[in-house]
């Protein structure tokens, strides 16, 4: 059984993938095992993966039909078969010690996740070796659930972490969701009683101008209300009160955001303004007693075309 499996979802990205699976066959520690997974890829990407998989026995290939990175990501955690599970993006690349020293740190800490810091490379750039500083940050999951939600000091990606292969059965990424990263990340860290972040770049970034972060706002990007309202709920369910308020404020902050956007590029229809006034409903009245005045008059100043300047000046008051 190999000591980490390496989950990287494929979908079109034959002019990256070398870069990233070469980085993966770099590394010092060579006790692991790397699944591509080809979401159903239209360029060379499927071939490619097949390449590699017959120049070298460490490299799994699982093919499916189109179905997003979730369903990606879920394939290759249903075949996993190492101790420790970490996910790279097929465009990106990692550092020669990534597995190294996040396993060091995992086990120096007896900790379920280890987290590093990452550099944003250009499309066409290398990683660069910044050094190591040997800085660890210890944390309990729902001390870093706190940290993300209150002071925006955890980030939750799912690349750039090393994970307890046990603590995918408590979770899998939401299909057909965006934004799944944050979503998974909130269902695992509560499990976790110990995470570590170190400071070095292992992770490298890549800016591509057409990826789904960077492109043009669209309806799809309000699902990040979806994930947040399923944190807050579920938070509420596990008992961590305290996270509340924060996890709510943010809902807040995306919904001024977000929600002028949505408004404002006509991506807000009638089915996602209801179920965005549900999630609204469900957060204000964990504030405040039901049926609360405060409650009424905030959905109507959403929900009224010439009330929602009003909301939005109210918002940016807070």
């Amino acid at each position: 059984m190999p000591a980490v499996s390496l989950i990287v979802p494929v979908y079109n990205v034959e002019n990256y993938l070398s870069s990233c699976v070469d980085s993966i066959l770099a590394q010092t520690c060579t006790d692991f095992e790397c699944i591509l997974v080809d979401d159903g890829s239209q360029d060379g990407s499927a071939r490619l993966c097949d390449a590699y998989a017959s120049r070298d026995a460490r490299i799994r290939v699982v093919h499916q039909a189109n179905a997003g990175v979730s369903s990606a990501r879920n394939a290759g955690i249903q075949v996993a078969r190492g101790e420790w599970v970490t996910f790279v993006d097929a465009d990106d690349c990692i550092h020669p010690e990534y597995l190294q020293l996040l396993l060091t740190a995992a086990e120096t800490h007896n900790a379920q996740m280890a987290c590093c810091s990452h550099q944003e490379i250009a499309e066409d750039a290398p990683l660069e070796d910044k050094g190591h500083s040997g800085t660890a940050w210890v944390l309990s999951g729902a001390q870093a659930v706190t940290e993300h939600y209150q002071h925006s000091r955890f980030p939750f990606t799912v690349w750039g972490k090393l994970y307890a292969r046990s603590l995918m059965e408590y979770v899998r990424f939401p299909d057909g969701l965006n934004h799944e990263d944050e979503f998974f990340n909130n269902h695992v860290l509560l499990f976790c009683s110990t995470v570590v972040l170190i400071t070095e770049s292992l992770y490298g970034y890549r800016l591509r101008q057409n990826s789904f972060m960077r492109t043009t706002f669209s309806k799809s990007r309000l699902d990040i209300f979806t994930v947040n309202h399923d944190a807050f709920m579920f938070f509420k369910e596990q008992g961590l009160l305290e996270v509340l308020p924060f996890v709510a404020k943010e809902f807040w902050r995306r919904f001024h955001h977000y929600g002028r956007r949505a408004v404002k590029q006509h991506c807000l229809t009638p089915a996602w303004e209801r179920q965005l006034l549900s999630y609204c409903h469900d957060l204000l009245n964990a504030h405040f007693p039901p049926k609360h005045p405060l409650i009424h008059i905030f959905v109507r100043l959403f929900v009224s075309p010439h009330g929602r300047p009003i909301f939005y000046w109210f918002y940016s008051k807070l």
